[in-house]
């Protein structure tokens, strides 16, 4: 099976994702493994969903996204989060956490890096790459000490596939490779 989609789509419908993500727009489903909390996205956009997996619910935490073109996995993100001490303020963590990403994703993208701040908390978020292969680290500090660490990092899925690049439409096709034994 043949998938085509572009690059500026593929980076369109990850904005989306974690636009509706961090403005509660996503539905919880039940947890596809023990221990996970699972949300879907889902909406009008062709053959794209999303679905992201969270391991941890305190102090330390992981995160799974995964973008599917009908049942094929294409594009995946891990992200690993860590609480420096519990001397920090969790629930205002998270909402600089919140509030710097959803700034980041409203003005259209989701890499590229940004910087949020309120009071004495600060939000920096710095990566590379774009949306086929990247990395990246965010940090929120309180009064210029790291309170909180952010690492990701994530791409297009082409184990098991070709990908070839169509320079004049930016279009990417993924072509499924099939061994005759």
């Amino acid at each position: 099976m043949t998938f085509y989609f572009s690059v500026e789509k593929l980076n369109s419908f990850v904005v989306s994702a974690k636009t509706a993500r961090y403005e509660g727009q996503t539905v919880g489903i039940f947890p596809h493994r023990p221990g996970s909390i699972d949300i879907q996205f889902w909406p009008n956009f062709g053959d794209f969903r999303y679905l992201l997996s969270r391991f941890g619910l305190m102090r330390d935490y992981v995160l799974q996204e995964i973008v599917y073109i009908g049942d094929e996995p294409v594009w995946a993100m891990n992200t690993y989060c860590r609480l420096s001490h519990d001397d920090f303020s969790r629930p205002r963590i998270d909402d600089m956490i919140d509030d710097g990403f959803l700034k980041i994703y409203k003005e259209g993208r989701f890499l590229g890096g940004g910087e949020y701040s309120s009071g004495k908390y600060a939000f920096l978020d710095a990566n590379q790459g774009d949306v086929l292969s990247f990395f990246g680290k965010a940090t929120i500090t309180f009064d210029g000490e790291v309170a909180f660490d952010i690492s990701y990092h994530g791409g297009v899925l082409v184990e098991g596939w070709h990908i070839k690049a169509n320079k004049y439409a930016r279009s990417y096709s993924l072509n499924k490779s099939t061994k005759q034994s």
